[in-house]
């Protein structure tokens, strides 16, 4: 359906610029995101149930009409009220009011049959108001109902904003009240489908007294007026019909633009099952992704090519899983060879200490285990068992090499503390055990070297520190002995 707001100006009333708003809000009162706030600068809510169209500011004198195009039926859950008002911008600034505003109404149409369903006109005068609320939709009982109101308030848009985003709603009220229905309630005689329509408000003081938090709202509607947004609807000022104009062209071609893109990506779905490249993949993946969000977005109105959309969405949408589990392949083959070539670096011209020989086996195990994950069903698995075997083969060597490493740090262990008791040559004979299976070993070299020194030979001894320190320049004991040796030789 489509909901418009008109009214004409007074020719005192030529300066002013009229926004409307749309305030969509939670069984609090309040505004569930910034995105709920349907105006200047948001000309669609997220949930893509509302679209506001661009305001005519050329057309002042004539009546002037902003029109929203509504879907209950994408209304988000949480949304139980939709508030539509209309503001003068800067109101306090040039001196407003909407005084120089007449003949102003809502009225709300079926856009499948362009018949008018209802129509409310505002008769207060509003002499000191320069923000009215015309009308509401609200949830009872599970259906939609709308609600004329009439409420004018004295603090423009900032108000509203206000009122429904900010902890101060329980001292924004209306300033007057006005209700005057140009059609009767009980007259109308609506398919079941549409709207019922209530010409006495409900639950006044539960509105007035609602609670809602602080936003952004403030800042976005004080430091931003820009009106060049082109997700909007234009109206036609005749037979409230979605027109042609330049705020809707554009949505049209972009809504053109992803039907093309849909078909694209429809031809491409038949080879996206074979391709093993994780770069073309995230790019698939990614424009899939973002043409299904922007098909789910063309509204059902007519040249929108909603229905096309809908079949796309229904061929494009299955592909999300396996074009998903794909990518996941492929990245995880990408992070397993980063890993296997990280692993043969580390342990390039050994000797190492057995720290390094540890972190390349780490690192083999984490990229088999990458391997192993991939599922048979998708394109990279036979690239990943090719390369499974081989680096189940380089994890086994260099298993080997940590297990050589381990019993070489268990002599030089067995040499330390023979050491301590005394036992020079048992302690010698450890050292050299180790460092013949392991020669990057600076403790063994350490041992070696006190062991030396013990036996008098201080020569052999700073050349057993002199080794220590190669491997390790931060071992402050070798530093140390040396020093003793070099002494004790004059």
């Amino acid at each position: 359906m489509a909901i418009a707001l008109g009214w004409q100006v007074t020719e005192a009333g030529q300066s002013y610029e009229i926004d409307v708003s749309a305030f969509m809000l939670g069984a609090d009162g309040k505004i569930p995101n910034d995105k709920y706030f349907i105006f200047y600068n948001n000309l669609q809510s997220c949930d893509g149930s509302v679209l506001q169209s661009i305001y005519d500011k050329n057309n002042r004198g004539q009546e002037n009409k902003t029109i929203y195009g509504v879907i209950l039926e994408k209304i988000n859950p949480e949304i139980e009220e939709v508030t539509f008002a209309a503001t003068i911008h800067e109101a306090q600034k040039i001196n407003a009011n909407f005084s120089n505003i007449k003949n102003a109404f809502i009225k709300i149409s079926n856009l499948d049959t362009k018949s008018e369903l209802v129509r409310y006109e505002l008769k207060e005068n509003f002499s000191r108001e320069t923000a009215v609320e015309f009308g509401r939709l609200y949830r009872k009982n599970g259906e939609w109902r709308f609600q004329a109101v009439g409420e004018g308030y004295q603090a423009g848009l900032q108000s509203l904003v206000d009122k429904y985003s900010s902890g101060n709603s329980n001292n924004i009220a209306p300033i007057s009240r006005e209700l005057t229905a140009g059609t009767a309630a009980d007259d109308l005689q609506l398919p079941a489908w549409e709207l019922e329509v209530d010409s006495e408000p409900e639950a006044e003081q539960s509105r007035q007294t609602r609670r809602v938090q602080p936003s952004r709202l403030n800042n976005q509607v004080n430091n931003s007026r820009s009106r060049k947004i082109p997700a909007a609807l234009l109206a036609s000022l005749g037979v409230l019909m979605l027109g042609t104009g330049a705020g809707m062209s554009a949505v049209m071609r972009s809504g053109n633009e992803t039907l093309k893109q849909a078909k694209i990506l429809a031809v491409e779905t038949q080879n996206a099952g074979k391709v093993t490249d994780v770069n073309l993949l995230r790019s698939f993946d990614r424009r899939l992704k973002e043409t299904i969000a922007n098909l789910e977005k063309i509204p059902n109105f007519p040249g929108f090519g909603y229905q096309q959309a809908r079949a796309d969405l229904l061929q494009l949408r299955p592909n999300l899983v396996p074009v998903a589990q794909n990518l996941q392949a492929a990245e995880s083959l990408e992070k397993a060879q980063q890993l296997a070539m990280e692993a043969a670096v580390v342990v390039q011209k050994p000797p190492h200490p057995m720290e390094v020989w540890h972190q390349s086996q780490s690192k083999w195990q984490q990229a088999i285990a990458l391997l192993e994950a991939i599922d048979s069903r998708t394109p990279v698995y036979n690239l990943a068992q090719n390369k499974l075997s081989n680096y189940r083969a380089n994890r086994a060597a260099i298993g080997q090499r940590v297990a050589i490493a381990q019993k070489a740090a268990t002599f030089s262990n067995q040499g330390s503390l023979k050491v301590q008791k005394g036992d020079v040559p048992g302690a010698i004979a450890n050292f050299t055990q180790a460092l013949a299976l392991n020669p990057n070993i600076p403790q063994a070299y350490l041992g070696l070297g006190i062991a030396t020194s013990k036996q008098g030979n201080k020569q052999q001894a700073i050349y057993n520190y002199d080794r220590a320190l190669q491997f390790n320049p931060n071992l402050a004991e070798a530093y140390f002995g040396r020093g003793q040796a070099y002494y004790e030789l004059g």
